[in-house]
């Protein structure tokens, strides 16, 4: 199981760049069965709320109902004890609140691979 942080969404979604062509290949894999994805259920609120910025709300709606019909993909549920291992993660790695709670549900999963386009999960040892 990989991880998938909420930019990978917004540029398979938003970007005709190299990066969004990679992006929409890499859900074609996971809706192909060929690995399964999983997120935190905060991504949701991630996507549509950047996505109702960039291009608009009708769009983002429809990004929402494709996200949470996805096929071999999985959702974490943020409990109490994920926000207290996400505010340790802040603490010891400098990251922002949202990260630390993506790199905190990884923890409780025994993730360790993480798909995104942010390079400040580097500072993560466990995370690659």
């Amino acid at each position: 199981m990989k991880y998938i942080d909420s930019n990978f969404f917004i540029y398979a979604v938003a970007s005709d760049t190299p990066e969004g062509h990679w992006c929409r290949s890499t859900l074609s894999r996971i809706m192909e069965g060929e690995f399964i994805g999983c997120t935190s259920t905060l991504t949701w609120d991630e996507i549509v709320y950047v996505l109702m910025k960039k291009i608009n709300r009708e769009i983002a709606l429809e990004c929402s109902e494709y996200f949470l019909s996805l096929p071999n993909f999985r959702y974490i549920d943020v409990s109490p004890e994920i926000l207290k291992s996400a505010h340790f993660i802040m603490t010891q790695y400098a990251m922002k609140p949202r990260d630390a709670i993506h790199a905190a549900c990884m923890s409780h999963q025994g993730i360790d691979t993480i798909i995104t386009e942010d390079t400040h999960f580097d500072r993560i040892p466990s995370v690659k």
